[in-house]
């Protein structure tokens, strides 16, 4: 009877290894893909669009070339931020006239509202 107890506390032995393998095994697994899953919480508004989406704004409703200019780097996030557009008066003499555009980011995808403020208040 001595022998099998040592056969059932190795066979014990064995399946406690197993399982403690097992365990490390779904450990790493699940600390590999929470690694890998990690996504950047906001990305970055482009900007250009915006700057083009105003100066054609501007040429089709008040048939003038513009410049416009806005912050390099704006959160993709709801919020606002300020554009500025530089035309040049049609009449004499010709001097540049700046406007500034509200923009608002309306969500996370990327959609913006944009409204031309006047300076004469």
């Amino acid at each position: 009877m001595g022998c099998r107890k040592g056969v059932r506390r190795g066979m014990a032995e064995r399946r406690w290894s197993r399982a403690l393998a097992a365990a490390a095994t779904v450990a790493s697994v699940v600390l590999l893909c929470a690694c890998g899953s990690s996504k950047p919480t906001h990305r970055m508004l482009d900007v250009a669009k915006v700057e083009h989406a105003i100066e054609h704004s501007i040429m089709r409703q008040r048939h003038l070339v513009s410049s416009v200019i806005c912050p390099p780097k704006v959160p993709q996030r709801p919020g606002r931020f300020a554009c500025i557009a530089t035309t040049v008066s049609r009449r004499k003499p010709h001097r540049e006239i700046k406007t500034p555009f509200l923009v608002t980011v309306l969500n996370d995808k990327g959609r913006v509202r944009y409204v031309g403020e006047s300076l004469a208040k």
